[in-house]
């Protein structure tokens, strides 16, 4: 009898455990937009729920086999049979529905569960009128795809130049963009007006969407295409994935001819420990030769400042580790106090090895007009070796509240830090200068990535009878990027008489040089989009943005001088303290090397951007078949520079203002529907091309990496 009241009692509790939950999304068939306030209704049971701003909806239900029924208004029903609903699990099911032309009928569908999600990417291909294309997070995690450079490649129309930059329809990386959750991000290299792809872990990416044509709701600074990537949203349940990776390079591993530098203790993240830190003692300045032949502090201070710098001028090689990936992800989504919460966090790390040993760098010139020879005499004839390590790693956290199925703000923070050491070896010849005259030339680059980035966001639809939604977003990042103690070590060498005799002067190339840069770039954007459904599914979209942004960029040059030639060819010993110069070498006509202050003002900079815009268009049906989006977006921009240079050249340029631009930008773009399979696409619009802050700077620099 106890054990049958006990049954009893728990009962309620047996039937609520064994219970399932129904969620998905509703999408117009025509546009791929999320419905608002369509109805789900599970006929056996009579019970049902309305679909939120995002399209999405949510019912509990008791374990078993159910019909659902699909509704909205002016559009055809849809019903979808035998779902089956297990215990405290969750049966998705993504629904599009079809405009009604005539009555409203219903559509007998039988399915268990559509969960492809780049389906939705393709959906969205299909039914948007600009010409776009994307790539989801499932299509390039089966790729094992490890950034956002690697994974957008797959995309149709879409290549990246050195592993980081986009191109676009065959357009360089100055006429693309990119943004980050519709939001802008600042670029972290000062001779580029486009942001490193490689900086994004794919781990951290739900998908990458490349439109191909301009519309009045994107910036207006592109030509070749416009690429958002859209970091991970919460999830509709909870969730908990880890993926690791090991790769083999044939070339880099199992080699220990790879060339490398020494660094700091903190390689492995990509970051400097200090190790290439600049030396203090030369913040209070380096006495010139002159002045320290002429004191005995003076020739002190140089001495200990040429001393002080790092001694690893020369290339080393070695074996490379393993490539390495891994990374972690989890999010949940709860319900509290009537709200719905949900959060999700990652964070990821990987690193890369590459090496060749086979390179060749030549440059050859015409001997005389074009119309009269067809030969080419070699200026320079070099063979090639470089070392490379990249390092990525960061992390990602999105948390949202949904106060009600028509209101939701969501928090998004992001940080990325990357680093790249990069060893390079050139040797050969200079029939330009010396048919007798070999040339040597080393460089040992880090480079130093890093950028944060916060953006709130939230989505709103004001009326439950006329559904105007109200987005808006705004993004602030910090980008910074730093080559401290970047070396750059060249000579010459002749044999006489099966000798080597080695030179360094400034006709062989440049003289042994050291550089630290560093760029500081902050980006505060801020977008607002009004979307006014009309009659007969059209739409009215207005908006407005605000972006601005500052930089911040330095450099400090240091070279290395000789009283007397003193190269024996080993660059390590050339900086050694026992060739470093002193007073009392001078006098007794030893010589030695010493550091001179090379840093020029003029290659320093401020710059700030600033970029006022609004817009309108609408999308509305000219036919059954043909769609249409026409708008016009108008850009006012300001572009200021202040040079750190008080030269006469340079006198003027103190937050001086370059451009002071209005620019109106029209777009049109037409749909017609062949089939239901075909599209014919036309699209008009007119873009532009802003000038890099690198571009407007009146500055001079090298890129030694990229060059010999």
């Amino acid at each position: 009898m106890r054990v049958f009241v006990m049954l009893i009692l728990l009962l309620p509790y047996t039937a609520l455990a064994q219970s399932g939950k129904i969620q998905g999304t509703i999408l117009d068939g025509n546009t791929g937009e999320p419905l608002i306030g369509a109805v789900v209704k599970v006929i056996s049971l009579n019970m049902g729920a309305v679909t939120d701003l995002d399209g999405r909806y949510k019912i509990i239900v008791p374990v078993g086999t159910y019909e659902l029924e699909y509704s909205f208004i002016s559009f055809e029903k849809k019903k979808v049979q035998n779902v089956e609903v297990t215990a405290e699990q969750t049966t998705k099911m993504n629904i599009t529905l079809k405009e009604s032309t005539d009555v409203l009928s219903e559509v007998l569908v039988e399915a268990k569960a559509l969960k492809n999600t780049q389906s939705s990417i393709l959906l969205l291909q299909q039914k948007s009128l600009n010409v776009m294309d994307g790539i989801s997070s499932e299509q390039f995690g089966l790729a094992g795809d490890n950034s956002a450079a690697s994974a957008i490649r797959r995309v149709t129309g879409v290549s990246v130049e050195g592993g980081k930059y986009v191109y676009v329809r065959g357009l360089g990386d100055r006429y693309s963009k990119v943004s980050l959750n519709g939001n802008d991000i600042p670029g972290l290299d000062p001779n580029r007006n486009s942001v490193q792809m490689d900086l994004f872990p794919s781990a951290l990416i739900d998908n990458i969407v490349v439109y191909k044509n301009f519309s009045p709701n994107f910036p207006g600074d592109f030509s070749g295409g416009y690429v958002n990537i859209n970091t991970k949203d919460f999830p509709e349940s909870h969730y908990l994935q880890i993926s690791t990776s090991l790769g083999i390079n044939t070339q880099t591993h199992f080699n220990n001819q790879r060339l490398t530098h020494s660094g700091g203790k903190l390689g492995f993240l990509g970051m400097d420990d200090g190790t290439r830190a600049r030396p203090s003692e030369v913040v209070n300045g380096i006495p010139t030769l002159v002045y320290a032949l002429g004191s005995d502090v003076s020739a002190q201070e140089l001495t200990a400042v040429t001393k002080a710098f790092n001694k690893n001028v020369d290339v080393e090689q070695g074996t490379a580790p393993l490539n390495q990936r891994i990374s972690l992800s989890f999010g949940n989504s709860k319900e509290l106090w009537g709200k719905t919460i949900g959060f999700v966090a990652g964070v990821s790390y990987q690193r890369n090895e590459q090496f060749y040993d086979n390179g060749k760098t030549g440059r050859y010139q015409l001997s005389d007009h074009e119309d009269n020879t067809d030969i080419l005499n070699p200026n320079l004839l070099l063979a090639d070796k470089k070392g490379e390590t990249n390092v990525l790693w960061g992390g990602i956290f999105h948390a949202g509240i949904k106060l009600n199925d028509r209101n939701k703000i969501s928090v998004n923070a992001l940080y990325n830090n990357s680093g790249s050491q990069i060893t390079r070896y050139q040797e050969g010849t200079k029939p330009e200068d010396d048919t007798d005259l070999f040339y040597q030339t080393r460089a040992l680059l880090f480079e130093n990535r890093q950028m944060a980035s916060g953006q709130l966001k939230g989505s709103h639809v004001l009326s439950d009878k006329s559904p105007i939604k109200l987005d808006w977003a705004s993004s602030y990042s910090i980008s910074k990027m730093e080559q401290p103690d970047f070396r750059f070590f060249t000579n010459g060498y002749r044999i006489v008489k099966d000798t080597r005799k080695y030179e360094i002067e400034p006709s062989i190339g440049q003289i042994p040089s050291r550089y630290w840069r560093n760029m500081n770039e902050n980006n505060w954007d801020t977008k607002v989009h009004l979307t006014i459904p009309l009659a007969d599914s059209n739409n009215l979209k207005v908006g407005f943005s605000t972006t601005f942004k500052n930089r911040i960029f330095r450099e400090y040059q240091y070279r290395y001088e000789q009283a007397e030639e003193t190269f024996d060819g080993n660059p390590s010993n050339y900086v050694s303290d026992a060739n470093i110069w002193t007073r009392s070498k001078a006098f007794s006509g030893e010589g030695g090397v010493y550091i001179t202050d090379a840093y020029q003002a003029e290659n320093n900079f401020d710059a700030s951007q600033k970029v006022l815009a609004s817009y309108a268009m609408m999308d509305f049906s000219l036919t059954e078949k043909m769609k249409m989006t026409a708008g016009l977006r108008v850009e006012k921009t300001d572009i200021r520079f202040t040079s750190l240079s008080n030269a006469i050249n340079y006198r003027d340029l103190k937050d001086k203002q370059l451009i002071d631009n209005l620019d109106v930008l029209p777009a049109l773009n037409l749909q017609y529907r062949l089939s239901e399979e075909t599209n014919l696409r036309l699209a008009y619009g007119r873009t532009l091309a802003r000038p890099t802050f690198r571009e407007l700077a009146p500055l001079a620099s090298f890129d030694f990496i990229g060059d010999f």
